[in-house]
């Protein structure tokens, strides 16, 4: 009889925290709503998960303490107390007494103040965990997609696919987009910052079937910067290549060794069959291999090259001795 209630009691004890873990799974489904099951796998969000559960656990462990029988029979308390423990710690966990304002932050006085503390930690240990991966799933995403072209008809159409987001929040959306297409920066980082908010709402396959359907409609061309522009008028093939490479080269050290050495492969093999190339006059040969380099280093890479270099690749400089030769295939 005795391991018959010890067992019931394990039961009871378990089922409660069960519904406490619950209860902090589906807050962290509702805050990661791009890829929610991928972000429970985080070492704190399983954390918070437990937490959680012991809470509820430890709240029914209280009320069988105290015996508090709700005023039902035998057979129904356990079942009775654990439901009341279960969601009487959500809400007691989660009760503030009240709020004090320290700067621009609401601050809640309270058992609150505890999983406020957790949540916080719990959201940036995700974000660093899932940072990574978010930015590379953006970039192969939303490479040549065209901010331009893309800004509205890319969240449309992602939002006829999905069918059920909200129209206030379709409104919103359109609102922060607007503000970044008047903000200064590169038509390039704007599709990125893009596709990171669409992934937000609909997540990263909707995304990736709506680029895809959309496909040359919001793709745009890959354009020279104007300061570019202006710095390579009187730029010569033969003076720019190799030097303008090696020296975007030394300039350029953002990212691993492996995508370093990517890049500076794709330069070099565009400049090795332009040098060979006859059929191009003098104009397509230094527009293509600008592109190549401000593809692979960044415009501002490039910008500062061809300033440092200016004006020994112009026509008008004086011939160079010894060219530095590309390097070996």
């Amino acid at each position: 009889m005795g391991a018959a209630v010890g067992t019931n009691s394990l039961i009871c004890y378990l089922a409660t925290g069960a519904f406490g873990g619950i209860v902090g799974l589906c807050e962290l489904i509702a805050r990661y709503r791009d890829a929610p099951f991928d972000a429970i796998r985080c070492p704190a969000a399983v954390a918070y998960l437990f937490v959680n559960a012991v809470a509820a656990a430890s709240a029914y462990a209280m009320i069988v303490a105290m015996d508090w029988g709700f005023g039902v029979g035998p057979e129904a308390k356990p079942l009775v107390q654990a439901g009341v423990a279960s969601f009487g710690a959500m809400a007691f966990f989660r009760s503030s007494l009240f709020n004090v304002k320290v700067g621009e932050t609401d601050v809640a006085v309270g058992p609150a103040i505890l999983f406020q503390i957790l949540m916080f930690a719990t959201d940036r240990a995700v974000d660093r965990t899932r940072g990574e991966t978010r930015s590379n799933l953006a970039a192969e995403i939303m490479t040549g997609v065209s901010f331009g072209l893309a800004k509205e008809a890319l969240p449309n159409f992602c939002f006829e696919l999905m069918q059920n987001v909200p129209l206030a929040e379709q409104q919103n959306f359109r609102q922060v987009v607007g503000a970044l297409a008047l903000s200064d920066m590169r038509d390039s980082v704007k599709a990125l910052n893009l596709g990171l908010m669409l992934m937000n709402v609909v997540g990263k396959q909707v995304l990736s079937t709506a680029v895809r359907a959309l496909g040359v409609q919001i793709q745009g061309p890959s354009a020279l910067e104007l300061p570019v522009i202006g710095l390579l008028r009187g730029v010569v093939f033969e003076k720019a290549f190799p030097v303008l490479v090696n020296v975007c080269i030394a300039m350029s050290r953002y990212g691993s060794v492996t995508d370093q050495k990517a890049r500076e492969d794709s330069v070099w093999g565009t400049g090795g069959w332009l040098r060979k190339d006859d059929t191009l006059d003098n104009a397509t040969k230094v527009t293509i291999l600008a592109l190549a380099l401000q593809q692979n280093f960044g415009a501002s890479v490039l910008i500062s090259a061809l300033v440092q270099l200016d004006p020994s690749l112009s026509a008008a400089s004086e011939p160079r001795q010894a060219a530095a030769e590309p390097r070996a295939e």
